[in-house]
C-alpha cells in the first residue's frame, strides 16, 4: 500500500538477506615464543637471529588479532624491547681513511674552502677601499671620545668582571672521544651482501610493524619517548649496516655511501650520511621512565655525532623543510651512482619514486637503498613536532583502529607544484614539518612562525612555561614578577607565594635542579600539594627528561669558571637522574623514600568518595607516588646491575663519564633494598586492601551496575601499581607473591580493562598502558622460568589465583586456603613453542572407600581430608596435556592472557558496547565476549555471562541497490499524462530547489512505466544517485494532504532501510522533525512554511 512511514526496510530489492560477505576463518592460536629472541646480543650472529625471530614474532602477533588482545601494544613493546635491551646501538666511530685517501677525501673541501677565502679576501678589500674613502680627517695625537676603549673590556683574556678568563682543557674531551671511537663494535665485522640486504629488509619490516603499531596506541608523554628513539636506534643499525663494503660482491650504493667506488678507490669526498636533525633537541623534553631509553637515546647521538658522521654530507633532509625536497646533496649522490653504474641520471630525483610496476631502476636493482630510504623517513616522521601530524592525533580524542602493517608501506611520489616528493602510507600524506600555513581554530587567523609546535610535548620544567612573556632566564627575572602562579585547581590555589619562589627560582638552573625540586616536595609537608597535575608535570620533567646531550668530545672536560661561558659542558651523557644517582645518590634515595611514606601518610581510608567516579585526592597522590617511586627505583637497580655488570641483556656496556665508586655503590644497593622494601611492601599492602574495600563494595550491592562498572575499572588501575612496583625483581628473588601478582593483575587486566582510550571516563588508566607491556617484556623470561621449576601443588596455587582475579569483579587476592580449596590440576601444554602456556589438565579426586557394613550410609564413609591428599602432591612432577580446542582453562604468560575452551576473552569492543540498543538491552557495564565468526562484513560475539549474541555489522554497501522494473519512465513536467498534471504543483518547487543542481548535480527521476488513475491519492518518485545510477531517493506525493515525503536509501546491517528525512509539511509525517528556527534573510515561500529537514542529510 502506498502509505507513509517512518522507516522501512526495502522490500522491493531482490534479493535483501543481508550477506556477511566472505567468511573469514578464524585459525587456531599459533602459539607465540617470545623466548625465542635471545636475553642479550654479543655477537652480531646474535643480533642477526633476534632480528629475524623479532619478524616472525611481529607477523605472528599482527595476523592474530581474533586471538591476541593489545597485539598492537606487544608489538611496540617488543621491538622497544629488542632496539633498546637486546640489540646493541652501533658504537661512534673515528675516521678510518689513509692519510692518502683522506687528503683525496678532503680534495672537494679544500677547492670549497679556497673559493670562500678568495671571495672574503675581495670582501676584506673592498672594506677597506671603502674605509678610506669615508675615513674622517683629524688632528695628530687626537682621539674621539667614543674611540677611548677600557683595556680590560677589550682583551679577550680577561672576562667583564675584570679578572683572568680561565679556559677549560678541551683536549682532555677530544682524547677521550678518540679513545671511546677506538672500542671494538660488533657490528664492524665483514659482512657478505647477501646479509647485507637480509638485514636492510628485515630492518624496514620491522620499522613498518613499529609504525603501525604506535599508531594504533593512544599518544601521551611516556609513549612519546618510544615512538621517537625506537627509530632512532633502527636508523642507526641500518646506516651502519649500508656503510660496509660488502666482502663478495660490494654495492654501489653502499660503497658511494662511503665516499668511494665499488673497487674501494676513495672519491674527493667523505661521503654522504643522515642528518641527526631535530632528535637532539626533540629528545631532551620527553620523558624517560626506563633507563633503557635513556642509554639508547646517548647512543644513537653518540654515532651520528661521531667524528666519522660529522663531516658527511647530508642526505634526505626532510626534516629542515615542510616540502620534501630531495636536496642537492641526495641529487649529487644519486648522480655518482648512476655514473658507475652506467644509470641514465636524467630527472635523478625520481630515482626515488614508488610505481607500480616499479619505475625506478636504482630501487629495482639495490632493494637495500629502498629499505634504506624508507627506515629515514620513518625516522624523521617520527620527528614531527606537530602531534595532529600523526594518525593517532591527540586532538582528535576518539577511539583507535589498530593499523596493519602493509598499510604502513611508503609509497613515494612527486608533487610537481610543490617542487618536492609526497609520501603516503596509512591512507594519509606524511610529512616530517609542522605545516607552515596552520589556522588557529578560534580565531581563524594564521599561526606565526612562533606559535607552530617546536616539540610535541614541551617540556614543563621551566618557569616559562606557566609565566606571561617576557621569558624567564635567571632567578632575578622570578625575583621582581609581581605576581607568580600559584598552579590553582579546582580546590583554590596550591602553592602560596612563596613557596612558588622557591619551586620556579629552582627550575632556573637546570643542571641543579633536581635534588632541589625532590627535597621541596619532600619537606614541610608538601606532600598535598602533589594533588596538582601542574605540579606533578614539573615534578616528573624534573626528573626524567633527559636534557641538553654532552657530546662527546666534551666528555670529562671540567668548567673552571662559574658562571661558565661554555654551557654545553653543563649538559649530561644519560640524564639528570642517572647523573645525580652515580655522583650523589643520597638527596634523591632519602628524598623519594619521604615522600612515599608521607604518602602513605595521607591515606584516609577510603578508595573513593561515595558518588564519585574517580579516586578521592589522597589516593591519587599515592598512585602518583607509587608511581614516582618505582620509577627511580628503575634506575638506581640499573645503575648497581651496570656496575656489576649483572643486567640481563646490556652486558659489558660501557658508560662514559659514569663510574660508580664502591661507596657509591653500597649507597645505591642500600637505597634499592629500602625503597623496594617499602614499595613491596606497605605500598602493595595498602593496594590489596584498596581492592578488598572495592570487592566488598559490589558484595554488598551486587545489583548495582553503575557501582560494579567503576569499581572494576578502579581496580584495573590498582592491579597496573601492583605491577610496577616488581618491574626489576630479579629471576633469582622471584617469590610467590611477585608471580602472583605477575600473573594475576596481568590477567586480571587483560579480560577486565577497556584498553587504548582516551578519556578517562571512558576507561583510560592513570598509568600508561604501553608501560605494562614493557614490563612484561623485561618479567617474561623470568616468571617462565621461575614457574617451570614449579611442583604440582605451587603451581596448582599460582594458577588457581590467577582465575580467582580474574574472575572477581575487583580482582581481590583473598585467602590462599580457598584457593587451594580448588580441584583443579594444571599441566604444561606440550608443544616447543608452547612454553609459558598452562591448563587445566585434569581434577583431584578423592579415594574411595569401601564400606565394611552393607547398611551403612554412604554420607557416613569417612572420607580422606583434602590436605592429605594435596600433601601427596606436593614434589609430584608437573604433567602434559596436548594442545587440543577442547582445553578448559588455558593462562599463557607470554600474552598475559587466559581463555576458556579456545575462546579469547576481552572487553567487547566499545563502538559495540557504546551502540544505543546495546546498551538499552545490556547496560553500561563493562562486557567480556568471545569472537565466534568474523566475515569480510560482520563479526558475531558471543557475550559471557549472558545468553545473547551480538553481530557486528562493520561495513556499509558501497553500491545503490538494483533498480526495480516498475521505474521505466522519465519525469518530465512535459510529458506527464493529464491525470498527473497535480503531482507538478507539489513536486517542482522541491524538485528545483533542491535536487536541480549545480551541487550537488541536478538528479534524475522516474516514474512508473503506466499512468496513474485518476483518482489517485499518492504517487511515488524514484530518485536515481548522480554517481553510482542507482536508487537514492524516494518520494512521496500526497494529493489531499499538499504534501511532499522525501526518503533516502540507507544501508545498516548489510540491509538497505528507506528513511524519512525531509517534509514539506511535518503536520503530517510520522517522524518527529520541526521546522528550523534558524536565522534567515527572506521569508519562506508558502510551501515551505511548515517544511522541515534536509535535501542531503548527513548520517542518515
Amino acid at each position: 500500500a502506498l502509505v507513509q512511514f517512518r522507516d522501512s526496510l526495502a522490500w522491493e530489492v531482490n534479493p535483501n538477506t543481508p550477506d556477511p560477505g566472505q567468511k573469514v576463518d578464524l585459525q587456531k592460536y599459533v602459539p607465540i615464543d617470545m623466548l625465542q629472541i635471545p636475553k642479550c646480543c654479543l655477537t652480531r650472529n646474535d643480533c642477526v637471529i633476534a632480528l629475524r625471530h623479532a619478524n616472525r614474532l611481529c607477523d605472528l602477533l599482527d595476523d592474530q588479532d581474533h586471538c591476541i588482545k593489545n597485539n598492537k601494544m606487544m608489538i611496540a613493546s617488543l621491538l622497544e624491547h629488542l632496539f633498546t635491551h637486546v640489540v646493541p646501538v652501533p658504537k661512534p666511530r673515528n675516521v678510518c681513511l689513509k692519510d692518502s685517501d683522506l687528503h683525496r677525501a678532503k680534495r672537494r673541501q679544500r677547492r670549497a674552502l679556497q673559493k670562500e677565502a678568495e671571495k672574503d679576501k675581495i670582501e676584506a678589500e673592498r672594506e677597506l677601499k671603502r674605509e678610506a674613502k669615508n675615513n674622517k680627517k683629524k688632528p695628530d695625537g687626537f682621539i674621539f671620545e667614543d674611540e677611548e676603549k677600557d683595556p680590560v673590556y677589550t682583551d679577550p683574556n680577561i672576562d667583564f668582571f675584570g679578572s683572568e678568563k680561565l679556559e677549560p682543557d678541551f683536549q682532555s674531551g677530544l682524547a677521550f672521544e678518540a679513545e671511546l671511537n677506538a672500542e671494538n663494535c660488533l657490528w664492524d665485522q665483514p659482512i657478505t651482501y647477501e646479509l647485507q640486504v637480509e638485514l636492510m629488509i628485515c630492518l624496514r619490516r620491522l620499522s613498518e610493524h613499529f609504525a603501525a603499531a604506535a599508531f594504533s596506541v593512544q599518544q601521551s608523554r611516556s609513549w612519546d619517548a618510544v615512538c621517537i628513539l625506537v627509530p632512532g636506534v633502527i636508523c642507526a643499525i641500518g646506516d651502519s649496516i649500508m656503510r660496509r663494503r660488502a666482502i663478495d660482491v660490494p654495492s654501489e650504493v653502499c660503497s658511494h655511501l662511503m665516499g668511494q667506488t665499488r673497487d674501494g678507490k676513495q672519491l674527493g669526498h667523505m661521503g654522504f650520511g643522515l642528518s641527526v636533525g631535530t632528535f637532539a633537541t626533540q629528545s631532551e623534553t620527553i620523558e624517560v621512565h626506563t633507563p633503557e631509553l635513556a642509554i639508547a637515546r646517548t647512543r644513537v647521538l653518540d654515532y651520528f655525532l661521531s667524528p666519522q658522521q660529522r663531516p658527511l654530507a647530508k642526505l634526505m633532509t626532510w626534516e629542515n623543510e615542510y616540502t620534501l625536497k630531495p636536496g642537492r646533496q641526495l641529487i649529487k649522490y644519486i648522480r655518482t651512482v648512476a655514473r658507475e653504474i652506467a644509470m641514465p641520471a636524467m630527472k635523478p630525483h625520481a630515482k626515488l619514486l614508488d610505481a607500480q610496476p616499479m619505475s625506478s631502476s636504482l630501487l629495482k636493482a639495490y632493494p637495500e637503498f629502498h629499505c634504506y630510504r624508507d627506515i629515514a623517513f620513518w625516522w624523521k616522521y617520527f620527528l614531527n613536532p606537530d602531534r595532529e601530524a600523526f594518525p593517532n592525533s591527540v586532538e582528535s580524542g576518539g577511539d583507535l583502529h589498530p593499523i596493519h602493517r602493509l598499510s604502513a608501506q611508503l609509497n613515494f611520489g612527486w608533487s610537481n607544484e610543490e617542487g618536492g616528493y609526497t609520501v603516503e602510507a596509512m591512507q594519509r600524506t606524511l610529512r616530517c614539518r609542522p605545516c607552515p600555513s596552520q589556522i588557529d581554530p578560534i580565531t581563524g587567523k594564521k599561526l606565526s612562525q612562533e606559535e607552530i609546535p617546536t616539540h610535541r610535548f614541551p617540556s614543563t620544567a621551566t618557569p616559562s612555561f606557566y609565566m606571561p612573556e617576557p621569558k624567564v632566564r635567571t632567578e632575578d627575572d622570578i625575583l621582581y614578577r609581581p605576581n607568580l602562579p600559584s598552579f590553582e585547581d579546582d580546590n583554590g590555589p596550591t602553592l602560596n607565594q612563596r613557596d612558588s619562589e622557591l619551586l620556579l627560582s629552582a627550575l632556573t638552573v637546570p643542571y641543579q635542579r633536581l635534588p632541589l625540586v625532590l627535597l621541596f616536595f619532600s619537606s614541610d609537608d608538601r606532600i598535598h600539594c602533589l594533588h596538582s597535575s601542574a605540579l606533578r608535570g614539573i615534578l616528573d620533567s624534573v626528573l626524567f627528561e633527559p636534557g641538553r646531550y654532552l657530546e662527546t668530545s666534551v666528555s670529562l672536560v671540567e668548567p673552571l669558571m662559574v658562571p661558565t661561558l661554555h654551557p654545553q659542558l653543563l649538559a649530561t651523557g644519560y640524564g639528570m637522574l642517572i647523573n645525580e644517582l652515580h655522583r650523589s645518590p643520597d638527596t634523591v634515595i632519602r628524598s623519594t623514600l619521604q615522600l612515599v611514606t608521607s604518602a602513605l601518610a595521607v591515606d584516609t581510608g577510603t578508595v573513593v568518595e561515595e558518588g564519585e567516579s574517580d579516586f578521592n585526592k589522597s589516593t591519587d597522590i599515592i598512585l602518583y607516588v607509587t608511581r614516582l617511586g618505582a620509577r627511580i627505583e628503575s634506575y638506581i637497580s640499573f645503575l648497581v646491575d651496570y656496575a656489576c655488570n649483572k643486567h640481563e641483556s646490556i652486558r659489558n656496556l660501557s658508560m662514559r663519564d659514569v663510574h660508580v665508586t664502591p661507596q657509591m655503590l653500597v649507597k645505591l644497593e642500600e637505597g634499592k633494598m629500602k625503597l623496594q622494601k617499602m614499595l613491596q611492601g606497605r605500598v602493595n599492602d595498602l593496594l590489596d586492601d584498596y581492592l578488598d574495600r572495592l570487592d566488598a563494595q559490589t558484595r554488598k550491592d551486587p545489583e548495582n551496575e553503575k557501582l560494579i562498572n567503576r569499581n572494576s575499572r578502579l581496580s584495573c588501575d590498582l592491579h597496573a601499581h601492583k605491577l610496577i612496583l616488581f618491574r626489576n625483581v630479579k629471576a633469582n628473588e622471584m617469590t610467590a607473591s611477585a608471580a602472583n601478582t605477575f600473573v594475576g593483575s596481568f590477567v586480571f587486566l587483560t579480560t577486565r580493562h577497556t584498553w587504548n582510550k582516551f578519556h578517562r571516563d571512558k576507561g583510560k588508566m592513570v598509568l600508561p598502558e604501553t608501560e605494562l607491556y614493557e614490563l612484561l617484556q623485561v618479567q617474561r623470561r623470568r616468571i617462565i622460568s621461575w614457574s617451570n621449576n614449579l611442583h604440582q601443588r605451587d603451581l596448582d596455587q599460582l594458577m588457581q589465583t590467577a582465575v580467582q582475579v580474574s574472575s572477581s569483579v575487583t580482582g581481590s587476592l583473598q585467602s590462599s586456603a580457598e584457593v587451594l580449596d580448588k580441584a583443579n590440576r594444571w599441566s604444561r601444554i606440550r608443544g616447543e613453542r608452547s612454553i609459558g602456556r598452562w591448563a587445566v589438565g585434569s581434577t583431584r579426586t578423592a579415594t574411595s572407600l569401601t564400606c565394611q557394613e552393607g547398611n551403612q550410609a554412604i554420607d557416613e564413609i569417612p572420607k580422606p581430608s583434602l590436605v592429605q591428599h594435596r600433601e601427596r602432591s606436593v614434589s609430584a612432577t608437573v604433567g602434559l596435556v596436548m594442545d587440543a580446542d577442547n582445553l578448559g582453562v588455558e593462562i599463557d604468560m607470554q600474552i598475559g592472557q587466559m581463555t576458556l575452551r579456545a575462546k579469547h576473552l576481552e572487553a567487547l569492543e566499545t563502538r559495540i558496547a557504546n551502540d544505543l540498543d546495546v546498551k538499552s538491552l545490556l547496560g553500561d557495564a563493562t562486557m567480556q565476549a568471545s569472537l565466534l565468526d568474523k566475515a569480510e562484513h560482520c563479526r558475531r560475539y558471543r557475550i559471557v555471562g549472558l545468553n545473547h549474541e551480538v553481530e557486528f555489522w562493520h561495513t556499509s554497501h558501497g553500491v545503490c541497490p538494483p533498480l526495480g522494473d516498475q521505474w521505466e519512465r522519465d519525469y518530465d513536467p512535459a510529458e506527464l499524462f493529464p491525470c498527473e498534471q497535480w503531482i507538478v504543483h507539489l513536486f517542482e518547487p522541491v524538485r528545483r530547489s533542491f535536487f536541480d543542481g549545480p551541487q550537488p548535480p541536478a538528479m534524475q527521476f522516474l516514474m512508473p512505466e503506466h499512468p496513474l488513475h485518476p483518482d489517485a491519492e499518492v504517487a511515488v518518485l524514484m530518485g536515481l544517485h548522480q554517481a553510482l545510477g542507482g536508487p537514492m531517493k524516494l518520494v512521496y506525493l500526497f494529493r489531499r494532504l499538499r504534501c511532499v515525503h522525501v526518503y533516502e536509501c540507507v544501508s545498516h546491517g548489510r540491509q538497505w532501510y528507506w528513511t524519512l528525512h525531509m517534509t514539506t509539511d511535518a503536520r503530517y509525517c510520522l517522524r518527529e522533525m520541526q521546522p528550523s528556527t534558524e536565522d534567515r534573510s527572506e521569508p519562506h515561500p508558502d510551501w515551505w512554511l511548515r517544511g522541515a529537514g534536509r535535501p542531503y542529510p548527513a548520517g542518515v
